[in-house]
């Protein structure tokens, strides 16, 4: 197993802000991780599991406790009947790695979740989630370390409870530790262009979508959204849409009745863009070297020396504002440290 002290999080994230993390484990097997696990709960010592980094914002602060970044890798493809095709792969994989895989095999379901950064193990937590679809519409398991029981268990979709954006891994952070994850993807052709931007993209032509066009198209359209990663720091979308009650939309709608919004079950989602961008205008944005991305309200951006503290103090500007505006209270979807 690798370790390596006193690492920047500026390197351990996508949003490239934070101070060292005085000790990070790179486990490189499932059953080292847990061995990590155990005696870290053992020495009662506080730790961070960490996958691909893009889905936090770390602490300008050191980080005294020990971070744990799993590098395990192992994928198979075992066909279940034959329409389906059970993938299992290790909480390391790289997410787009995977896709690409998937969809070099001919395998349907995870196209349109391309171009996500991260590792396949932070998937089933935030319940990750893309034009039209999102990962718990294919998974079938997810093989975790519960650290109150000290085993290892299986946790099936409904176990998972899946929702916008969240999950029971989610719900119950610190609990759940992801080892593997199994998704079950299909032999026949089913494209999803339900999405706006993914129906226009093919609006010109009368063929089916192929899965590589699918996937290309969504590499095209996330170009136009989201900043290079090569340039600028950030974690994709900062925010969750907010999910209000009929009651409230009412509200909503009766000062804003252009605003973009969807049934939620017995709820309603609001595009949270949309709100951003056509009732507070906040594309450009600034706070130090923190941003809002021009292309997409819902992106925080860090310039090259931007602070943690920075980025924070831009979001909860844009909360507050929100708040003042809308009347609505906002969280983020990002994790901050």
């Amino acid at each position: 197993m690798n370790e390596k002290r006193n690492q920047s999080f500026r390197e351990l994230s996508t949003f490239r802000v934070g101070g060292n993390a005085k000790r990070v484990l790179y486990p490189e097997t499932p059953h080292e991780c847990v061995e990590v696990l155990q005696t870290l709960l053992e020495e009662k010592s506080e730790y961070l599991i960490l996958g691909g980094g893009s889905n936090i914002l770390p602490s300008d602060e050191d980080y005294t406790g020990v971070v744990v970044v799993p590098t395990f890798t192992n994928v198979e493809y075992t066909k279940s009947n034959d329409a389906t095709v059970e993938v299992v792969a290790d909480a390391g994989v790289v997410w787009d790695t995977l896709v690409f895989e998937t969809v070099q095999k001919n395998l349907w379901g995870l196209e349109n979740l391309s171009g996500i950064p991260g590792l396949v193990g932070a998937s089933p937590i935030q319940n990750i989630g893309a034009y039209g679809t999102d990962v718990s519409k294919t998974i079938q398991w997810v093989e975790v370390y519960d650290t109150h029981t000290k085993k290892i268990s299986v946790l099936s979709n409904a176990g998972l409870c899946f929702g916008y954006r969240t999950s029971r891994l989610k719900k119950e952070r610190g609990r759940f530790v992801v080892l593997r994850v199994c998704f079950a993807l299909s032999l026949t052709e089913c494209p999803n262009v339900s999405y706006k931007d993914v129906q226009a993209h093919f609006s010109n032509t009368k063929e089916t979508p192929s899965l590589s066009a699918i996937r290309e198209a969504v590499l095209q359209i996330r170009a136009t959204k989201f900043p290079d990663l090569h340039i600028y720091g950030t974690a994709g979308s900062f925010f969750t849409n907010p999910i209000v009650s009929k009651k409230e939309a009412e509200r909503i709608l009766a000062l804003f009745p252009e605003a973009v919004h969807f049934p939620e079950g017995e709820e309603v989602k609001f595009s949270l863009a949309w709100l951003l961008d056509n009732v507070l205008h906040v594309k450009g944005m600034r706070e130090g070297g923190a941003m809002v991305w021009h292309a997409q309200p819902l992106v925080l951006v860090a310039e090259k020396n931007a602070t943690a503290k920075e980025v924070h103090a831009l979001a909860k500007k844009i909360i507050a504002l929100v708040k003042e505006n809308v009347g609505i209270e906002i969280v983020p979807e990002v994790f901050i440290l």
